[in-house]
């Protein structure tokens, strides 16, 4: 059986990643608490798109559709004891959603950015560069 290599798996040596995860990984961690290491992750998340699979009888016909393309971009990010979290960030195109007219408080933080992916992240590493920066001047006390 022949199979392409594509995406990521093939950019990295195996081995390399196996002695950064053995070796190098434990040493940077040791330097911190860990209270106080973080990750932030963005995802997408396709709120329109339907179940492409569904259960039906033999011999009944199945009509499909287009799929909706219509996504938000979420930031989440959170410490490694999972103590600290930060608040979820959405990031969609309208800049005033007319579901929020009236909304007074949400437990999450809305951006909005236009469709294309590079503002999407650049709005994603303002909030995270914010929040991460509050984070060292209480650490360090300025």
């Amino acid at each position: 059986m022949q199979k392409k290599i594509c995406g990521e798996s093939a950019a990295i040596d195996e081995a390399h990643c196996n002695t950064w995860i053995q070796e190098t990984l434990p040493a940077l961690l040791a330097l911190y608490a860990e209270k106080d290491v973080f990750n932030a992750n963005e995802t997408g998340l396709f709120f329109k798109c339907l179940p492409d699979k569904t259960l039906s009888f033999k011999n009944e016909k199945c009509y499909g559709g287009k799929l909706s393309k219509e996504r938000v971009t979420c930031l989440l990010a959170a410490n490694m004891t999972g103590t600290e979290k930060l608040k979820i960030v959405l990031i969609r195109k309208s800049a005033k959603p007319r579901c929020f007219r009236g909304v007074t408080s949400l437990p999450l933080t809305y951006k909005s950015s236009m469709d294309d992916c590079r503002s999407v992240r650049i709005v994603a590493f303002e909030i995270g560069h914010k929040f991460f920066t509050s984070k060292l001047k209480s650490f360090t006390n300025y």
